[in-house]
């Protein structure tokens, strides 16, 4: 099964999707450091959650200097149930607690597609009927 298409794609999905999570684990970490040794720079950021079902929530970022807000998600269909709070208002015990929570949550999808991945080899070296 050598030449199946899709296992290897399946590979290189696999593959993708591990380095991105090594990515998005730096970065965090990168944001994480960076709070702790210099947390007035983000004074200006406003984070605003407006929750609904898991389909409807929402998280929006602002900059309070920017004319324009930037938008990292919004959904379409918006309640009238928002929390608004800035990242310098965090103690810093809750603000490790749900970093480590994330970094754990990414650790183990990191090792989710890698197992994936030595099952997909797995198979793909899989003689049968030769």
């Amino acid at each position: 099964m050598t030449k199946n298409n899709f296992l290897n794609l399946g590979i290189i999905l696999c593959e993708f999707l591990r380095w991105l999570y090594v990515i998005a684990i730096i970065f965090l970490v990168g944001v994480f450091i960076h709070l702790q040794i210099n947390p007035s720079f983000y004074n200006d950021y406003h984070i605003s959650t407006e929750s609904g079902n898991i389909f409807t929530s929402s998280i929006q970022v602002t900059k309070s200097t920017d004319v324009v807000q930037e938008k990292i998600h919004t959904s379409t269909v918006q309640t009238m149930n928002s929390k608004n709070f800035d990242l310098n208002s965090l103690k810093k015990f809750s603000l490790f607690c749900m970093f480590l929570q994330l970094i754990i949550c990414l650790l183990c999808m990191f090792w989710v597609f890698s197992e994936f991945e030595k099952v997909i080899k797995s198979v793909k070296n899989l003689q049968t009927y030769s």
